[in-house]
């Protein structure tokens, strides 16, 4: 059974259609794959962005705790810079008194 042109242009019409209907069905998983591939970066981005924040968090805490400590080390350092030249004071007074006894 052989058919007409019109026949056989209505079956390649449909062939085409059938085939670009399912070219639009994979283009269209094909996007919706690529779609969630996007959203699974994007929820990994937030959670780096959230570690990083974290992290930066961490180091202003640390920076922080140093800076209290070297302030209480200047601190600790000027009271024996004071207690030393309090001593050497005392030193030089005791032996002035000591020479003042020896005169008298």
């Amino acid at each position: 059974m052989r058919m007409n042109a019109k026949d056989e242009a209505e079956m390649e019409y449909f062939g085409s259609t059938i085939r670009l209907q399912n070219e639009n069905v994979t283009l269209r998983d094909t996007v919706q794959a690529l779609n969630a591939a996007l959203s699974a970066r994007d929820d990994e981005l937030a959670n780096i962005e959230d570690e990083l924040s974290d992290r930066e968090n961490e180091v202003t805490r640390c920076e922080r705790a140093l800076e209290l400590r070297v302030a209480q080390f200047n601190q600790e350092a000027e009271e024996l810079v004071q207690q030393k030249e309090d001593h050497r004071r005392l030193k030089l007074e005791c032996k002035k008194l000591q020479n003042q006894n020896k005169i008298e």
